[in-house]
């Protein structure tokens, strides 16, 4: 479990890009029933974008924004930088010269989360004040736009500054963040395969822990939280998550699940700057923003400042 660095930075929302919507009846991957399943679960359009995840993440970047004109160290994933030219091309059409890239080749559903920890270091050592922090996920050659009974998936960007001062612009102030860099199967059992009871087991165990450490670091319950942010997993899922982490399923952020999808690997970060936007988040509310995948998890706590 990791230690917070980023305790007491702020987290400023920048921006976001997604596909174009397409409706799920519409998706060539899916029959008639396959779509009314789906749209069971609150799922109403995929994100479909014909650009890279590269071009993505720069969409997400707002060019008026100082935290972009004057960024130190630009944390980017987008997976590996296999396009290098295409990389380049990302930071000479945003115009940024940073003095470190931090570049996070592994994406997951959790990385929204691990991308902040990791930035911080970058503020605890003195090399910048802020952190620009981008992000992208999207269906290619590795993912398909349907995961049966699961997800569809949907390509999308999102953008976020983590700031060690105190802006002066509304943002959240994070609390804590506990999370696991391994999947915890991975570690309990280092020489055999576990079954998948005793993966999903160990992962639930997991997901309560971490929730735990951050709600204790913040000396609150979790039926103080008022705003929960989860991947797009399905109305029953998410609500389901919610519980699991000891929070009142009502909080949990639902209103992007219809017409987003499940933005693949950006999810949380893209739900995340819809609850900002939609101003329901008042000054001093806490949310709670988790993350899981097959390899790592973890929890952020916020709180809404401003």
């Amino acid at each position: 479990m990791s230690q917070c660095p980023a305790a007491g930075c702020a987290l400023v929302p920048l921006g976001v890009h997604l596909g174009d919507p397409v409706p799920v009846e519409a998706l060539d991957e899916l029959t008639a029933d396959e779509a009314a399943a789906f749209r069971a679960m609150g799922y109403a359009n995929a994100r479909v974008s014909q650009h890279s995840k590269v071009a993505m993440a720069r969409r997400a970047l707002p060019d008026d924004s100082p935290y972009v004109k004057g960024a130190d160290v630009v944390s980017l994933a987008v997976g590996s930088f296999e396009d290098r030219d295409e990389v380049r091309g990302f930071f000479r059409s945003a115009r940024l010269a940073p003095k470190r890239i931090i570049d996070l080749a592994r994406n997951t559903c959790t990385t929204f989360l691990t991308q902040i920890d990791i930035a911080a270091g970058s503020i605890r050592d003195g090399t910048a004040d802020a952190v620009l922090c981008v992000m992208a996920g999207g269906v290619d050659v590795e993912a398909a736009r349907i995961r049966p009974d699961e997800h569809v998936q949907s390509d999308g960007a999102c953008a976020f500054a983590l700031d060690g001062r105190s802006p002066e612009e509304p943002h959240f102030r994070v609390l804590g963040i506990s999370a696991s860099y391994m999947h915890p199967a991975d570690v309990a059992y280092p020489d055999s395969e576990p079954t998948k009871p005793e993966r999903d087991a160990l992962k639930v165990a997991s997901m309560r822990t971490h929730a735990q450490a951050v709600l204790r670091g913040a000396g609150i319950g979790g039926a103080e939280v008022g705003h929960f942010v989860v991947q797009n997993l399905g109305e029953a899922r998410m609500i389901n998550v919610a519980k699991l982490h000891g929070v009142r399923p009502e909080t949990v952020w639902l209103d992007s699940l219809a017409p987003n999808g499940h933005v693949l690997f950006a999810d949380s970060g893209v739900n995340l700057f819809d609850l900002f936007t939609s101003g329901r988040a008042a000054d001093g509310d806490y949310v709670m923003v988790v993350g899981s995948s097959k390899v790592d998890l973890g929890a952020m706590l916020l709180q809404k400042v401003g």
